[in-house]
């Protein structure tokens, strides 16, 4: 179960700063005007360009703050931006249509947007670190926002994330790990939350264990036992490419035999961290890609596993629009409107004792995959209603009042793919979980 930390108020922060004579200056802000191409009327609507939140590349560690005023106190939406992880910049909100009428569209309804940068992974000669450089940045970034929340007029307690391709994974990668918060770091910075109030993810990576691309994601993707491989990976974006993401490879055994590689592939899996204290997620995914190789990085079949993930983890709630996939549990709400929602409503803070009251609790599924019957077991928990659903959500049968900790699932007349299972006890706790059928 994650613990989220209650956001410490800033000038308790910076008096602890003085404390311990931890040297940490003062962001420089200088708010302007928003260029007239965001079309924005508002004259208190302001922009702060070029704020760096570390010093180690400061020319890619920065971000841009929007903000619909410099009184009072605004959720905040996050941009990270795409590139694979091996170029793209902030600086995109200024040149995308879309980016700029995103701004325009928070700034509108009260919020404020921060385009943040991060460094990349060397695309050239060797790289030491790795895509977690990436990660840990944009990390960085968000407890950086967090510690000056007042002079940046952000309420620390309502930030969510949104990203087009690596930026989208890297805040699922937010939104999905324990927070990261240091309570004992030398730098107050790394002692804030990482928590999210909620992810939307646009052409998202369902996880950085590329491992689990061959053998989950992209797992019998024609429907005849066909595989693609960690070897075809290598051989679309090339060894380097692939032993850079990892901060260094001599042979793509090593990723699945060596146990730094073993560590740093769970560290950056998604779909591993997800539970059911994550915040709400959308999944936004549309490409037509058919074979892994027309769209390796964005498929399908990434969307459909953080969807069926999430699912599978009891996530409070969870959209997703996934045309290849026939997926669209949307019902006509929009993934801005989505974020407001869930940020609108949000609290992040929650107590130790409640984190170790509700643990994460299972019930089991098997054979899965599975053709015929299947045993469902919840040890301690009488079973009132099971459900089973399409991808789409459409309700194909239940079992009603069965009262029971273990029963038999027939699943002959369903045919071959993919379904949720939804369990219920007579307590009115729901669990689901991903059914695969032969």
């Amino acid at each position: 179960m994650k613990r989220t930390l209650k956001i410490a108020f800033p000038l308790l922060l910076l008096l602890l700063l003085f404390t311990l004579n931890v040297g940490h200056s003062q962001p420089s802000l200088e708010f302007r005007s928003i260029p007239d191409n965001f079309d924005i009327d508002d004259p208190k609507a302001v922009v702060a360009i070029n704020i760096n939140y570390d010093d180690i590349e400061p020319e890619r560690q920065l971000f841009h703050l929007f903000l619909p005023d410099t009184t009072g106190s605004y959720p905040l939406v996050v941009y990270i931006h795409g590139g694979g992880f091996t170029g793209g910049n902030p600086g995109t909100v200024f040149n995308n249509e879309d980016r700029r009428a995103e701004v325009k569209y928070f700034l509108s309804n009260g919020f404020a947007y921060a385009s943040i940068g991060y460094r990349v992974i060397n695309d050239v000669g060797p790289d030491e670190e790795g895509v977690i450089k990436s990660l840990g940045d944009s990390k960085r970034a968000l407890q950086f926002i967090r510690y000056y929340a007042e002079e940046f007029h952000i309420d620390p307690e309502k930030i969510a994330s949104i990203g087009t391709s690596a930026g989208s994974g890297t805040g699922l990668w937010l939104g999905t790990r324990s927070d990261m918060a240091d309570p004992n770091a030398e730098d107050p910075v790394l002692r804030e939350s990482t928590r999210l109030c909620a992810v939307l993810a646009y052409g998202s990576q369902s996880t950085y264990d590329l491992y689990k691309w061959e053998s989950q994601v992209y797992n019998d993707f024609d429907g005849q036992g066909t595989n693609y491989t960690l070897d075809s990976i290598a051989n679309l974006l090339s060894f380097q490419r692939v032993s850079n993401f990892y901060g260094g490879l001599d042979s793509l055994y090593q990723i699945t035999e060596e146990p730094r590689l073993i560590q740093y592939r769970q560290d950056v899996d998604m779909l591993y961290h997800m539970s059911d204290d994550d915040p709400p997620v959308y999944v936004y995914s549309r490409s037509p890609a058919v074979r892994p190789s027309d769209d390796l990085f964005h498929h399908s079949f990434h969307g459909r596993e953080i969807y069926l993930g999430a699912i599978a983890a009891g996530l409070p709630d969870v959209k997703a629009y996934i045309p290849a996939q026939s997926i669209n549990t949307t019902d006509g709400e929009s993934g801005n409107e989505f974020l407001i929602r869930h940020v609108n409503a949000c609290a992040l803070s929650t107590s130790v004792s409640e984190e170790l009251d509700g643990q994460l609790d299972q019930f089991n599924l098997y054979p899965n995959p599975a053709q015929g019957q299947v045993s469902i077991e919840w040890e301690g928990h009488q079973i009132k209603k099971v459900e089973v659903y399409t991808l789409a959500g459409q309700l194909l049968f239940n079992l009603g009042d069965t009262d029971s900790e273990s029963l038999i699932l027939e699943t002959s007349a369903l045919g071959r793919g993919i379904f949720i299972v939804k369990v219920a006890d007579r307590k009115g706790k729901q669990l689901t979980k991903k059914l695969i059928l032969n």
